[in-house]
């Protein structure tokens, strides 16, 4: 029996939890795979990275210096009733910013101002 041989093949499937992270001197890092060697992912590359694993949604992020005075409430009460079928229309700027904080179009920031977000400005930009 010295001839015979185990073979193994084993699959390993893409993961879920993207990026993967390093431990390194009480830091974490993330690194790319460039051909045959690995470097440390740039800033870019690391939010594309959290992008594809679910982990960062770019149209919710905030869009500094934009706020409700930026938006065109006629266009944003016709999303409400067209687009997503609510009839309750906010009737002061803080009831506005409170639904459209619950809709993801407006964020507070770590200033306590609430600004829009990407998607904010798409939805409800003044023309």
């Amino acid at each position: 029996m010295a001839d015979c041989k185990r073979v193994a093949v084993v699959t390993v499937g893409i993961g879920v939890a993207k990026p993967y992270v390093v431990k390194h001197h009480d830091r974490e890092e993330i690194y790319i795979r460039f051909g045959n060697t690995s470097r440390l992912a740039s800033r870019e590359q690391q939010l594309r990275l959290f992008q594809s694993g679910g982990l960062l949604h770019a149209e919710s992020l905030p869009v500094s210096g934009r706020g409700f005075d930026q938006l065109d409430q006629r266009r944003l009460e016709e999303y409400l009733r067209q687009v997503i079928e609510d009839d309750e229309i906010p009737e002061s700027e803080s009831a506005w910013q409170r639904k459209l904080a619950n809709l993801d179009l407006m964020v507070a920031t770590e200033f306590s101002n609430t600004v829009c977000t990407i998607a904010g400005l798409c939805t409800g930009k003044k023309l």
